[in-house]
């Protein structure tokens, strides 16, 4: 065939140009050679779709002539690659063993690429094929857009694997690629390496098999097959020419045409996880897998939970876009996925996305309020409040069943505590979920007293958009609160004189010093009386003494009237005529 090379280059280890047009040390490819000596390509495959253009190159050992033993890097360019040239990569290496062997000034030995004399002549690898399930394995996993890794020790079977691929898949995958035969791994879409930490496969030393068959080998290896049958149909399904859309494609197609040999690949709880994996965009083949493997389901192992999540959403969507949301069901096996995700983060975006997709089922409405009440979340709030029923929706009556189930557990505490969370945080008019949501609080809250627990602000919020009336509420409990304290402040202004009054009379005497003062006249005298007529029995004394006794008592009392001063007590005689109007008070509490 006629050599498509454009351009070809050869490099020492420092990336000085030894052949080649271009500058020395900045030529186009020179980082790249770099690249390619430290890493110690066997094969360096890049192909360019969009501009046709596929870039080879290779890190070579070889020994000068009576000198010492150094690394070289080659590198070819092919413009007008349409993918239909398979002995390429063959080609290739021809080249490199005629450039190395021309080289001005320099007289190469070659000795080979990992190892001394691991190739000693680049023709055997036209004699080296793949075997075929190995290269179909391979070319399945790049349909499914997945990268492939693979462990061999022998470089000549690394490139001879690279090229049976490529002889496969020659352009039909319709996209850039990178492949790598190298003794370190890349991050590519296939490198084949030694050390290869987590290889799909490992090549044997001398043939190109693997040891053991890869995980799900014989779904990858179905897909070549079913991309080949049906290949004129999955391009003209395509909406976008790229490897995303390629591969959702050829994996439904897969699934339509073989849909139970697929499900026996993946039959058991472990590998459904797997199979969701490759399916997790496709919601009619989630729809049947979910039929399908219902029991696998719910004891399916969470290994990624935002995989879980977004195929939960894939899912749920179609279910909320598919049914008239007062008549759903709940799918015990999707709710069983949702209760076992376990990451805040993603429950709480989940969460989100099922409200504003109208997946509202009762468990998402009791994970939404439970996150609000116990992490004060506004963005959960925000889209509880944003869930809208149109007319003649009836979903709005099984949403407010589930809020009312949701909120069942909660006392009024926690009632409150939510209303406040609305009250603080809310800034537009809610939809008419968000309306249910706080009259439910609002109804189950209509006998207990929020004027004291509630802010102005939160008040005139919920007043303002859920045409409550707190602020009314709180002004009325506030009148209320005003009349009771003046209404106390006059019970304690009489409290106060009525103690005054008491202890005043206790600090003089006490009420029977009071009373015999006002009624009896002086204490000594009438003792004095009493003990004088009591003499006079016993001394018998003569009438007339104790008449004269007796007038001088008299005389006395009537002198003291006649003054206008009462001599039976000290306690009026200092006191103002006010404080002696009062005294018959005193006397009638003594």
């Amino acid at each position: 065939m006629q050599s498509l090379v454009s351009e070809f280059y050869v490099y020492n280890s420092t990336g000085r140009l030894l052949s080649g047009e271009g500058e020395v040390y900045s030529n186009e490819y020179t980082n790249l050679a770099k690249q390619i000596d430290s890493k110690r390509n066997a094969l360096y495959f890049e192909l360019s779709h969009e501009e046709g253009v596929l870039i080879l190159g290779c890190s070579v050992m070889v020994e000068e002539v009576g000198g010492r033993e150094e690394r070289i890097v080659c590198v070819g360019k092919y413009s007008g690659y349409n993918g239909h040239e398979s002995a390429l990569i063959t080609q290739f290496y021809e080249t490199v063993s005629s450039e190395i062997s021309h080289l001005q000034k320099l007289e190469y030995r070659l000795v080979g690429l990992w190892e001394e004399n691991d190739i000693s002549d680049f023709s055997g690898l036209k004699e080296l094929i793949a075997d075929e399930i190995t290269v179909d394995y391979t070319f399945g996993k790049l349909l499914a857009n997945e990268k492939v890794s693979v462990k061999s020790a022998s470089a000549v079977n690394a490139v001879s694997l690279i090229n049976s691929v490529f002889s496969s898949v020659g352009n039909s995958l319709e996209s850039d690629l990178k492949f790598m035969a190298s003794q370190y791994p890349y991050d590519t879409d296939i490198s084949i390496c030694p050390i290869e930490p987590n290889p799909d496969f490992e090549l044997e030393e001398h043939v190109l098999k693997w040891k053991s068959a890869p995980h799900y080998s014989e779904y990858y290896v179905l897909l070549p097959g079913v991309f080949k049958e049906h290949e004129s149909d999955i391009k003209a399904s395509l909406q976008a020419n790229n490897r995303i859309n390629l591969s959702f494609t050829v994996k439904n197609f897969a699934f339509r045409f073989h849909t139970w040999d697929i499900l026996d690949l993946f039959a058991t709880s472990e590998s459904l996880y797997r199979l969701f994996e490759l399916y997790k965009g496709d919601v009619s083949t989630l729809v049947q897998i979910f039929k399908e493997r219902s029991i696998q389901i719910k004891q399916m192992p969470m290994t990624n939970e935002v995989t879980i999540a977004n195929i939960f959403l894939s899912y749920s969507n179609h279910l909320s876009q598919n049914s008239i949301f007062s008549n759903m069901g709940e799918d015990e096996a999707l709710r069983s996925l949702f209760e076992r995700i376990r990451n805040a983060g993603v429950k709480k975006q989940l969460d989100i996305a099922l409200l504003k997709n109208r997946g509202l089922w009762s468990y998402v409405i009791k994970d939404t309020i439970r996150r609000i009440y116990a992490g004060r979340d506004v963005e959960l709030l925000n889209a509880l409040c944003s869930v809208g029923f149109t007319r003649g929706d009836y979903g709005g009556e099984k949403f407010s069943k589930n809020v009312a189930a949701a909120l069942s557990s909660y006392d009024n505490e926690k009632l409150v505590v939510l209303l406040k969370i609305v009250g603080e945080n809310i800034r537009t008019a809610p939809a008419t979920g968000g309306q249910i949501f706080v009259d439910y609080i609002s109804t189950q809250l209509r006998a207990y007293d929020l004027s004291s627990d509630l802010t102005t602000t939160e008040a005139e919020n919920l007043d303002r958009y859920f045409n409550t009336k707190y602020v009314a509420a709180k002004q009325k409990a506030k009148t209320k609160k005003k009349q009771n304290m003046m209404m106390l402040a006059s019970y304690g202004i009489v409290a106060m004189i009525l103690i005054a009054g008491i202890a005043y009379v206790f600090l003089n005497g006490g009420p029977m010093a009071v009373y015999t003062n006002l009624t009896g006249g002086n204490n000594s005298a009438v003792d004095g009386n009493l003990t004088d007529q009591a003499n006079l029995s016993y001394v018998n004394n003569s009438v007339n003494d104790s008449e004269n006794t007796i007038q001088l008592v008299n005389d006395s009392f009537e002198n003291s009237s006649v003054n206008g001063t009462n001599e039976t007590s000290g306690f009026n005689s200092s006191t103002s005529g006010n404080e002696t109007n009062e005294t018959p008070g005193f006397v009638e509490v003594g």
